[in-house]
């Protein structure tokens, strides 16, 4: 998540609007400046643009598809190896990945 600059390991891939992509630019390059140092907002804008193509380019899969993201540290740098969680046996449904079960109030 942008707020909690938070990494991801399960996403979904949506579908999103032009004002909502530029809102995200926005956000992110917000966090790229005032935390991260990005020496002024042109470049953390570019950089944020940059991200969101990279993530974009992770989801020519359908809308509600579920993707899992393992990353692992090389010398190269951050790996990443992106995974589909299967959909369950109807189109349009999503991935169950854990269940909520009640605890025993006794």
């Amino acid at each position: 998540g942008i707020a909690s600059f938070g990494w991801s390991t399960f996403v979904q891939v949506t579908v999103a609007s032009d004002e909502a992509a530029e809102a995200t630019v926005r956000d992110l390059a917000a966090v790229l400046h005032a935390r991260f140092g990005a020496p002024d907002m042109l470049a953390a804008v570019d950089a944020a643009r940059n991200e969101l193509a990279h993530a974009s380019s992770l989801s020519d899969h359908p809308a509600g598809t579920l993707l899992a993201i393992e990353r692992e540290m090389t010398e190269d740098g951050i790996r990443e190896i992106v995974k589909i969680v299967p959909r369950p046996g109807d189109e349009g449904g999503h991935a169950r990945i854990w269940t909520f079960v009640p605890e025993d109030e006794g």
